[in-house]
C-alpha cells in the first residue's frame, strides 16, 4: 500500500469516526439541554417552557434529575452533561459540532 493510499484510508476512517460521534451526541441534544438549563439553575419553569416533556422524562428515567415541581440536577446528571461536553469540545471548530453546542445552550 502506497503512502498516499494509507493516508487516504486513515483520513476516511477519521472522518467516519467524527461523523459517528456527531450523530451519537446529536441523539442526546434535547436531554442535554435539560441538564444544561438545570446546571445554570434556571429553574423548573424555564426547563418546562423551553424543552420537550419527553426530554425531562428521559433525564428523570436515567436518574440525572430529581423532583417534579422543583427539578434538580443529580451528580450523575452533572457527570452526563460533563462527559457530553468533553466529548464535543475537541471538535468545536467543526461547524457541525459548533452548531450542536449552540443548539444546546440556546433559549
Amino acid at each position: 500500500m502506497e503512502a498516499y493510499e494509507r493516508f487516504q484510508f486513515a483520513r476516511q476512517r477519521s472522518a467516519e469516526r467524527v461523523t459517528a460521534l456527531h450523530e451519537r451526541l446529536s441523539e442526546d441534544e434535547d436531554v442535554i439541554r435539560v441538564l444544561f438549563f438545570l446546571y445554570l439553575d434556571l429553574g423548573s419553569q424555564a426547563v418546562h417552557e423551553r424543552t420537550e416533556p419527553s426530554s425531562v422524562y428521559h433525564a428523570r428515567e436515567q436518574g440525572w434529575i430529581t423532583g417534579d415541581r422543583r427539578l434538580a440536577l443529580t451528580a450523575e446528571g452533572l457527570g452526563a452533561l460533563w462527559d457530553w461536553k468533553e466529548a464535543l469540545r475537541p471538535h468545536l471548530r467543526d461547524e457541525r459540532f459548533a452548531q450542536l453546542w449552540r443548539d444546546v445552550i440556546s433559549w
